[in-house]
């Protein structure tokens, strides 16, 4: 890594929006997952949140935790490096990778950190920029792609709710199950002394 880029803060480094989203979505799914005590300070708060909130009211928290705090940045890059080893490899070892998605680059680069990785942020955000589609068609894909990052997130959210609302209503159960049979002791008491009167 050149002397530039290690001096530089990551805060220079400029992503795409949508790169940004995905750091984002995996750094959430990350904090909710991660032992209490392995947990930032800074986001101990927003890991109690469902995922969709995380995102919407700890994104700006879950990014600066990105930037500054290299060992929850680890974390996230474990996560990554598992879901795409080989475009992870191909990046650590300067293989090229023309082929591949350059937002999915630019968050593989942002988080492993490998030699010219501020450098191919860039060239992947230019390649992005590239392909994008004519300016009229851009805010409609730009609207899909926020309406699919949102739909993805409330799936989580609902999956979530509904294990929770299923472990409420076996709780609820298993407590009027309880009181029905107290009810039945004692109205059993009730008989026998009534019997034995």
């Amino acid at each position: 890594m050149s002397t530039s880029e290690e001096t530089a803060p990551a805060a220079q480094v400029v992503l795409p929006e949508p790169a940004r989203q995905q750091l984002i979505l995996t750094a959430a799914d990350v904090v909710g997952r991660m032992p209490a005590d392995e947990i930032p300070a800074a986001l101990r708060q927003i890991a109690r949140f469902t995922p969709a909130k995380r995102v919407r009211l700890g994104g700006a928290k879950l990014a600066a935790v990105l930037d500054g705090d290299d060992d929850f940045r680890a974390s996230v890059a474990k996560v990554v490096e598992q879901a795409q080893p080989e475009l992870t490899e191909a990046l650590r070892s300067g293989a090229p990778v023309d082929a591949a998605d350059p937002l999915d680059v630019a968050v593989v680069l942002y988080l492993t950190r490998p030699d010219g990785w501020a450098d191919g942020i860039g060239a992947a955000t230019d390649r992005w920029t590239a392909s994008r589609p004519a300016a009229g068609d851009d805010g409609q894909t730009e609207a899909l792609r926020a309406e699919l990052a949102d739909l993805r997130a409330r799936a989580k959210a609902d999956a979530a709710r509904a294990k929770d609302a299923a472990a409420a209503a076996a709780t609820e159960l298993n407590d009027q199950v309880a009181d029905l049979r107290k009810q039945l002791r004692a109205h059993r008491g009730v008989a026998r002394r009534r019997a034995g009167a």
